[in-house]
């Protein structure tokens, strides 16, 4: 799964959202559930049935809190790579080519890990959650980064949204492909390339590390 997991197997997960702890606490416990079948089954034999009863909580309740078990592993992928980009960048980061490249990093890192974690993503819908993740919150720091770089007046007003668009799914999109696809050795060399195309896609606006 695109998250590591505590010494206790445990998820890992940021708790500062405003959040009842209930609500919180069943949302934690059935992203568990998940967390825990998607190392034992593929996805595509993983149903509501099964996420339930690991999680020792009715169909009622998982339907108060997601629509399908693709809703669910949208929320597992999201708030995972969220936690890891908190981890790695300072709370005020700015476009420098420091933090780009651990935007980046972790976009593969999260990518990397659920490849190697889930028993089998078996047909190509299947990546499209973990797509379309990866991308929003990669589209989301390249905007709050964009958006600072328009109040410098570096970057027309109307320009950050499909800028900061354009370049996520210039990232995502090949992180995905080849880790899915490719031996590791080809999967750095991707890694290598893409940084260096973003870099240069990103240049005018990067400021000094």
């Amino acid at each position: 799964m695109c998250f590591l997991s505590d010494k206790k197997g445990k998820l890992l997960q940021k708790n500062t959202e405003k959040v009842d702890p209930r609500v919180r606490r069943t949302r934690q416990m059935l992203q568990q559930s998940m967390h825990e079948l998607l190392h034992e089954k593929d996805l595509s034999d993983i149903n509501v049935q099964d996420i339930t009863a690991r999680a020792d909580l009715n169909r009622a309740t998982f339907y108060k809190h997601f629509l399908d078990k693709y809703d669910l592993l949208n929320a597992v992928i999201s708030e995972r790579f969220q936690a890891m980009l908190d981890a790695r960048l300072p709370s005020e980061s700015t476009l420098t080519a420091a933090h780009l490249n651990i935007l980046i990093q972790t976009g593969y890192d999260c990518v990397s890990d659920f490849h190697g974690y889930c028993r089998g993503i078996r047909v190509h819908n299947e990546h499209s959650p973990i797509l379309q993740q990866v991308q929003q919150k990669i589209y989301q720091v390249l905007l709050n980064w964009l958006q600072n770089a328009v109040l410098r007046s570096k970057l027309p007003a109307n320009s950050p949204e499909n800028l900061a668009l354009v370049i996520s799914w210039m990232i995502a999109g090949p992180l995905l492909q080849s880790s899915f696809e490719q031996p590791q050795a080809a999967q750095q060399e991707v890694f290598r390339q893409l940084t260096t195309s973003v870099h240069k896609a990103l240049e005018e606006f990067l400021l000094e590390n």
